[in-house]
């Protein structure tokens, strides 16, 4: 098993595991931490955007390159987001919750699925 099944969806008919594709964006050097949620698409039904620490916000197309070796292309992020301070400045795990949460409330590009 891969993850847990409340992080998964469904992408085109393929199954996505989020720590799948945290995993790939973890083992990244300038990423250091990654959150991944599912967003609605027109065409798949459900994408991802991923929310990073790192100490710039990821371009698209070079994150592609760096991806295509770990991860299936239906399995890669549309988007990426800067992690804000606040969610990190516990020193406790992330909660998912708390990223959608703030996501949808931060940006009107995705519509995040709860």
């Amino acid at each position: 098993m891969i993850g847990r099944a409340d992080n998964l969806f469904i992408s085109g008919g393929e199954n996505v595991h989020c720590e799948e594709v945290e995993a790939a964006l973890n083992s990244l050097n300038f990423i250091s931490q990654a959150m991944v949620v599912p967003v609605e698409d027109e065409e798949f039904g459900t994408r991802c955007v991923a929310v990073v620490q790192a100490t710039s916000r990821p371009e698209l197309s070079k994150m592609r390159e760096q991806l295509t070796p770990l991860l299936a292309k239906f399995k890669h992020p549309i988007g990426y987001f800067l992690m804000p301070d606040h969610l990190t400045s516990s020193g406790i795990k992330v909660a998912r919750r708390d990223v959608k949460q703030w996501l949808a409330a931060s940006q009107s590009d995705f519509i995040v699925i709860s």
